[in-house]
């Protein structure tokens, strides 16, 4: 923009010159013509010089004699003292602070790399300040970051991520991103700067780490596999139990409904043992039989066995 104000103004200043030696003739010109011209051209000069357009999403800060002062001027065009006062551009739209591989142990000694955003801006009526502490080789604040949020922030980090295991620190990502965010925001704030957000991007461990994990799996799975086959003996076991206490309530129960006569209490035996051939006889009876067999049995019994 300051480029077409100097052009204009050299088209102007050569008009200038070409009007007067049109109507007074190529010696006047010569002289008057060339200093009106002249006149134009410094007058161009002086406007360029005092003009200051300052972009959107910052601001300039004008300096007198090389000195910072309080005059801050807005976006659009602005107008200063020329060659007397000059302008420090200062950025104050959000930014982005991307810190890549932080390394960081955790509780359990693993080595943390981490990855966070830092999205700042500068308060508005700390920028003179921002600009005296943080000034760049070539104006603004661009050491700021470099200087000052990113030690704070490798600072934090390292007094919070320590307080969480390995894998408590990748399930509670937003936590840790929140903490840093609180306590770096009242860091920074005496400073001038404003945080936005505090984001982790990514966390990442060692191979060590990958193999005590893949470790803490397989035990894992193990101790369920081993767990689901005692609760299965445990069930079987009171199965047992329970089937071990009903034979036994029945067998006191028949006990106690034996007759005293011996003679009765056998026939009753005698008919147990031919309800247990009819359930497990295959109907082949046997070449021989000892004499203390319990198959020794009468032929009258074994008949009503075989019916």
């Amino acid at each position: 923009m300051q480029v077409l104000v100097i052009l204009g103004f050299a088209l102007l200043a050569g008009g200038v010159y070409y009007a007067v030696a049109r109507q007074y003739g190529m010696a006047v010109a010569r002289t008057s013509g060339v200093l009106a011209a002249g006149l134009v051209l410094l007058a161009g000069i002086l406007v360029d010089a005092s003009i200051v357009f300052v972009p959107f999403g910052s601001v300039d800060i004008v300096t007198q004699n090389g000195a910072l002062t309080n005059r801050i001027l807005q976006p659009g065009m602005n107008f200063k003292v020329p060659f007397i006062q000059g302008v420090w551009p200062m950025n104050t739209q959000i930014r982005a602070l991307e810190v890549t591989h932080s390394n960081v142990f955790t509780r359990d000694q693993q080595n943390a790399d981490t990855d966070y955003v830092i999205n700042f801006s500068l308060a508005d009526g700390r920028l003179r300040e921002i600009a005296e502490n943080f000034r760049g080789t070539n104006g603004g604040d661009t050491s700021i970051a470099d200087r000052l949020i990113r030690p704070r922030a490798e600072y934090w980090l390292k007094q919070i991520e320590p307080t969480y295991n390995a894998a408590d620190l990748l399930t509670h990502r937003s936590e840790v991103a929140a903490k840093l965010q609180k306590t770096l925001d009242a860091d920074l704030k005496p400073y001038g700067i404003d945080l936005a957000f505090v984001s982790i991007t990514n966390i990442s461990f060692g191979p060590q780490y990958q193999q005590a994990s893949e470790a803490r799996a397989a035990a894992e799975q193990e101790y369920e596999k081993e767990l689901t086959v005692l609760k299965t003996k445990k069930v079987i076991a009171q199965q047992n139990e329970v089937i071990a206490e009903g034979q036994a309530a029945a067998n006191a129960k028949l006990r106690a409904s034996l007759p005293s006569d011996p003679n009765a209490a056998e026939a009753i035996v005698q008919m147990q043992m031919i309800q247990l051939l009819r359930d497990k006889w295959d109907g082949v009876m046997p070449v021989s039989l000892g004499g203390g067999s319990l198959l020794n049995l009468p032929q009258s019994m074994l008949g009503h066995a075989q019916h």
